[in-house]
């Protein structure tokens, strides 16, 4: 039996991979900066051959998106200037330093490759249910553990009793839980209420209070997407879950509550304002274009990159913990306007279909965070939105090609019935 491979299975082979990789294979610690480094290089060069092999993309209609991935290719582009004129940061560092932003060709290379919506849908799923249960079953494999970003030598590595390994693919996590507290909100199948479970799991074992908050913000928020019998039967459903929580809070939550009580008496998270007010007034050069341009990203074994790692050891000042007033400070005042309305249009754009309008929910997520995580940097975060952008199109297309078929039906039926009138 010999097993013949269409361009079907190959688009697929390659966007599990570059899922997978996006994540680092979770952050596997058999895999060394340098093999990280190579897989996502590799990745870029792939998605560079299939928009050069197939550039017409660029020309086909249905690409909702199309501006704002352009966009976000380009924007970040004068901020090299940024750094080559503040901080001494030469061109061909910043070129590597920004390599990144290639992934955007994500968008253009899944309409290249004409995934199936149902493909994607899979392959999302099943990376966000990896990293769930990763994130899970480490939690009681302690002392031993594999995939992380944060280990026991590191700050803040136990917190509220949850180990905080931080494995990267939590936006895949997101995604596991939305689809299938949507699915399950219109089905009430229990397939999709245990999917749900565990992607609240994986949510709350992640460590971070910000996330938990917006997963279940972005849950009233799907609910009330929901319409007519279907979302009032949810809305209560999400009540009885609201009052059990409280109910059990000091079993689930009781460390929770504690450390946050601790951090707003002694102002620990204070920190975090400080750096949000040096980031936003402070660290700029004196040049009335510094805000247009950006500072740059820094690129690595730079004078530039050591500054930033001292503000950040010596005075707790991280650029990356404040979210869009980081990028604002990294990218400029463009790029800040960049983000917004690409946000804004995700959340906007129409979806008439209740099977697909879970799909608005993430862009809904990284605007209740953005003020923490700007999100669009990262090979996990790029690529992630990408494939929601490309299921965004794919949704909208369908539910024109369905408007096109009523009304191809009611014209035959009105032309059917005309010849017996007479």
């Amino acid at each position: 039996m010999t097993l013949k491979l269409n361009n079907q299975h190959i688009g697929i082979a390659i966007t599990t991979l570059l899922v997978l990789v996006s994540t680092s294979l979770y952050a596997f610690e058999k895999i060394t900066p340098f093999m990280d480094n190579f897989l996502n290089l590799a990745m870029t060069c792939c998605l560079l051959l299939i928009v050069a092999s197939r550039s017409g993309v660029f020309m086909r209609q249905g690409l909702q998106f199309k501006s704002y991935a352009l966009l976000f290719l380009i924007v970040p582009l004068p901020s090299m200037i940024g750094a080559a004129l503040y901080h001494y940061q030469t061109i061909p560092e910043s070129l590597y330093a920004n390599r990144n932003i290639l992934f955007w060709l994500t968008y253009f290379s899944l309409h290249a490759l004409r995934i199936k919506k149902e493909d994607l849908v899979k392959i999302l799923l099943f990376a966000g249910a990896v990293w769930a249960l990763l994130t899970i079953v480490q939690q009681f494999t302690y002392p031993h553990y594999w995939f992380y970003l944060r280990s026991e030598a590191q700050k803040s590595f136990v917190r509220a009793g949850v180990y905080r390994y931080m494995i990267p693919g939590s936006a895949l996590g997101i995604f596991l839980l939305m689809y299938h507290f949507h699915k399950y909100a219109i089905t009430s199948k229990v397939k999709h209420a245990l999917w749900t479970f565990i992607g609240l799991a994986g949510i709350y074992y992640y460590g971070t209070r910000q996330n938990a908050v917006a997963a279940f913000a972005c849950m009233f928020i799907v609910v009330l997407l929901l319409k007519g019998n279907t979302r009032w039967r949810n809305l209560i459903v999400m009540g009885g879950i609201v009052m059990l929580a409280y109910g059990l809070k000091e079993i689930l939550f009781s460390e929770l509550i504690e450390l946050t009580n601790r951090q707003i008496t002694t102002n620990d998270e204070d920190i975090r304002y400080v750096s949000a007010r040096f980031f936003l007034f402070d660290y700029w050069p004196q040049s009335p274009w510094a805000k247009w341009l950006g500072n740059g990203m820094a690129a690595s074994d730079t004078n530039y990159l050591n500054e930033l790692t001292m503000y950040a050891k010596v005075k707790g000042l991280y650029r990356s913990d404040v979210g869009i007033i980081g990028a604002f400070n990294q990218y400029g005042i463009l790029y800040v306007v960049l983000v917004l309305s690409f946000l804004l249009k995700g959340i906007l754009i129409k979806i008439k279909s209740q099977d697909n309008r879970y799909l608005k929910i993430f862009f809904y997520y990284p605007a209740i965070l953005l003020i923490i995580n700007e999100g669009f940097t990262s090979p996990e975060g790029i690529v992630y939105i990408c494939c929601i952008m490309y299921l965004m199109d794919k949704s909208i297309a369908e539910e024109k090609e369905s408007q096109k078929m009523r009304i191809r039906q009611h014209e035959a039926f009105t032309n059917n019935m005309i010849p017996m009138a007479i």
